[in-house]
């Protein structure tokens, strides 16, 4: 059985999931990066639709799969089906949106850590939030590579920041409901399985 706070968030999950597989082929079409959904259908707070989320989605729901209805289990395929149909009609588009992703989320993971080394244990309480962004690059790099994408900056640079990471890393529990441990693994995605405690800024 799953908690009563994770079967509300598998809900909301799966109507942010159908209202992004709707404005997928526009939001490919676009320059925008982080595209506006409808708040009537996803209510608040209110996420923008960028493949890094689609993708989260998609593999959160997948570790769900057993607890959702069979309704709910044909939307998560189509989904899944959808994003390859896109991918093969619009490569270049797709594949603008990979790269400029990644770059916003390394940006967003680069200022999350320069963060904490300045305020040292003040940022404790944010790490299960802001890590999303170092996740979220991780699945943006994994569908690069898939595409042939050549991806050897990107990925460099996020060697470094986790050269910073483990610096600073205590492992520990998984830091979301533990029903989605099994979609992230601990060998392959270690940073979800503790929290960073960087030197006190006054060590520095």
């Amino acid at each position: 059985m799953v908690s009563q706070k994770l079967s509300d968030r598998v809900q909301r999950d799966l109507r942010v999931l159908q209202a992004m597989v709707d404005g997928l082929e526009d939001y490919l079409k676009s320059p925008v990066l982080f595209w506006p959904l409808d708040e009537r259908r996803v209510g608040k707070p209110l996420p923008r639709l960028t493949l890094g989320g689609f993708l989260y989605r998609l593999r959160r729901l997948r570790a769900l799969a057993p607890y959702l209805s069979g309704s709910e289990r044909v939307l998560l395929e189509e989904a899944e089906s959808r994003l390859d149909e896109l991918q093969r009609r619009f490569p270049e588009a797709f594949a603008d949106k990979v790269r400029r992703e990644l770059r916003s989320r390394l940006d967003s993971w680069q200022w999350f850590l320069d963060d904490c080394e300045e305020k040292g244990e003040e940022c404790l309480v944010h790490y299960p939030h802001q890590v999303d962004a170092r996740l979220k690059a991780d699945l943006l790099l994994e569908i690069g590579r898939e595409m042939g994408l050549d991806l050897r900056k990107e990925q460099e640079r996020l060697a470094s920041l986790d050269e910073r990471l483990r610096e600073g890393f205590v492992q520990g529990d998984f830091v979301w409901d533990p029903a989605l441990a099994e979609a992230f693994p601990r060998d392959a995605y270690w940073y979800l399985y503790g929290h960073f405690q960087p030197k006190s800024p006054q060590n520095h």
